[in-house]
């Protein structure tokens, strides 16, 4: 005889489902923490720093050309103001003006050449070119005391230092041809006929040569005197700026 066994519940038991497992969850720090945000901002900081670094040095280097420059600027201003000291000496030796930028002792010897040359001698011709040779000798030699020593090294560029030695030379080489202009009118003065003919044209000659020489030698001197502020133009300054005559 067959045992029956229990009979099996037709009905499934219900599956209970499993809680959800825990997901760990990234949290995000403050945007100011976040790594590339680091990173980022010390890149932009560090070249900050170095762009206000640059600044800095290339203003203190600024600074310092100015300063350098100023102080060369007052060091050639001081040498030249002392060589236009001896120049302004020497120039009233011949009775200059720098308003119409003539010389008595040249104007005073043209006078007499111009009479001598129609055949006239003034009285006294004589004596007045022998003042005038001896105050054109007297002015040569202070302009020949100026020295390259008396304005190297101090500030100035060489083109001005260059164009006050050329200056110089030209306008003591100038009262030194006036000189020889001077004691051929002393000669001829006594001289007759053709010897003083002769004596008149040499010395007019010689004239021509020393005032276009003192004229040259003058205006450089000017100009590097008037670009320092030492001296100024005897009229106004035109739209260019230049002083008139002058040649730069």
């Amino acid at each position: 005889m067959a045992i029956k066994g229990k009979t099996r519940s037709k009905t499934k038991a219900r599956t209970v489902a499993r809680p959800p497992r825990p997901v760990p969850v990234e949290v995000k720090p403050p945007f100011f923490l976040r790594r590339w945000v680091q990173v980022s901002g010390a890149l932009l900081c560090g070249a900050a720093a170095v762009a206000v670094l640059i600044w800095a040095t290339n203003g203190l280097r600024e600074d310092r050309r100015r300063a350098a420059k100023a102080a060369s600027g007052a060091s050639a201003r001081r040498a030249v103001a002392l060589w236009k000291a001896e120049v302004d000496g020497a120039m009233a030796k011949i009775g200059f003006d720098d308003q119409t930028r003539t010389a008595a002792a040249f104007t005073d010897l043209s006078g007499l050449l111009d009479q001598m040359s129609k055949g006239k001698t003034p009285d006294g011709s004589a004596a007045s070119a022998a003042t005038a040779e001896k105050n054109l000798k007297d002015a040569a030699g202070t302009l020949n005391k100026l020295t390259s020593e008396s304005i190297g090294g101090k500030g100035l560029s060489a083109f001005e230092a260059g164009a006050l030695l050329q200056s110089r030379a030209a306008m003591a080489q100038a009262l030194q041809t006036e000189q020889q202009v001077a004691g051929l009118i002393q000669i001829a003065s006594s001289a007759h006929g053709a010897t003083r003919k002769d004596l008149v044209q040499r010395a007019q000659a010689l004239e021509g040569v020393a005032k276009a020489g003192f004229d040259g030698g003058y205006q450089m001197y000017f100009d590097v005197a008037y670009s320092l502020g030492l001296v100024q133009p005897a009229g106004p300054i035109p739209a260019g700026g230049a002083p008139p005559g002058s040649s730069g």
